[in-house]
């Protein structure tokens, strides 16, 4: 808003660069430009202030679907007067001369035209939508449609009026509507969770059963390795059975031989022995015979007194051995006799 300044019955003004000025006096166009400084006679005075900078429209518009339920957008409009003349022309921008107020709102009323449009084409998509598809689908095709709106409609260019963007910030339902759109899409979203819960327990079943299927194998494989092994023992066994059999019948034969050799030898040298023993017995019988050849000639050829002389003699020898020993009268007649006889 432009500064005015008393000095007695003048008046100084002085405007910012984002204003554009134009100043009337008896009812010509006395100066217009961006930022002037100047006195000028409040008495026959008419400044019209046009602001340069961009303005922001928020509009906020509640209205049924083609399914007669109330969605609310909100959105914001940027625009600026591109053309100060047009739009001082089309709208009332005059200022008080002494205060430097606007003596009508001209602000407000730019906005309320800019939301009627906005309402208009808003109220003319959510007609072709259901609350869903409204909420669902978002503000791209309710900015789509104002913007169409704002760059056909000629009101916008009488008033020398530049559009800068169109933002629509939100697109929502009544708080129980919105809650009921948004169960579908919880259950969908908690069904995808129940699903991933589901995937990663039939992946840790899968893994735990993988993980069973290879220790089965490999205690199968063990098993086949032990029944291998128990195989081969046995048959380490029998072989060492078999190696100990064949030792223990070389060792058998060996002693049989050794036995049978040393039976032999024992044969041969009892054989000898005895034949050693009756060439002895021989020699000793014969020597003997001979002996008692010749004793039985001797005892022969000698006297009867003689013969009962040495058996008295043998008699003697053997008292000592002899226990009891019966002598009968006639053979102690017969000795005594013989005795008595050599004598005389």
């Amino acid at each position: 808003m432009a500064t005015i300044s008393r000095f007695g019955f003048l008046r100084h003004l002085r405007a910012d660069p984002n204003t554009f000025i134009m100043h009337y006096a008896k009812g010509k166009l006395r100066r217009q430009g961006r930022g002037l400084a100047y006195f000028f006679d409040p008495l026959v005075a008419g400044i019209a202030e046009i602001p340069l900078q961009e303005n922001d429209v928020i509009f906020a518009i509640t209205e049924p679907t083609k399914d007669f339920q109330l969605a609310t957008v909100q959105g914001v409009i940027t625009y600026r007067f591109s053309e100060p003349a047009a739009a001082a022309d089309a709208i009332n921008f005059t200022i008080d001369p002494n205060t430097g107020a606007y003596v009508q709102p001209p602000i407000e009323k730019v906005q309320s035209f800019l939301s009627r449009l906005a309402t208009g084409a808003t109220r003319k998509y959510l007609g072709t939508a259901t609350i869903e598809e409204a909420v669902t689908v978002g503000a791209d095709p309710i900015r789509d449609a104002i913007v169409a709106v704002l760059d056909t409609d000629p009101g916008i260019k009488k008033m020398g009026m530049t559009i800068g963007t169109v933002r629509v910030l939100s697109v929502r339902a009544t708080a129980e509507l919105e809650k009921a759109l948004q169960t579908p899409t919880r259950e969908l979203i908690q069904q995808r969770a129940d699903e991933a819960t589901f995937s990663r327990r039939a992946v840790a079943v899968e893994k735990e059963r993988a993980i069973k299927e290879n220790e089965l194998h490999t205690q199968i494989e063990l098993a086949k390795r032990n029944e291998v092994l128990i195989t081969q023992q046995g048959q380490n066994q029998a072989l060492a059975a078999k190696t100990a059999a064949q030792a223990a019948r070389i060792t058998a034969e060996a002693e049989a031989e050794r036995n049978l050799l040393t039976a032999r030898t024992a044969a041969e040298n009892d054989k000898v022995r005895a034949k050693g023993q009756a060439e002895s017995m021989r020699t000793v019988g014969e020597t003997q015979g001979a002996l008692e050849k010749e004793r039985a000639k001797l005892y022969g050829d000698s006297p009867r007194h003689v013969l009962s002389g040495l058996a008295l003699m043998e008699l003697a020898h053997k008292l000592q051995t002899i226990g009891h020993l019966n002598v009968t009268p006639d053979l102690a007649a017969e000795l005594f006799g013989d005795l008595l006889r050599k004598q005389s």
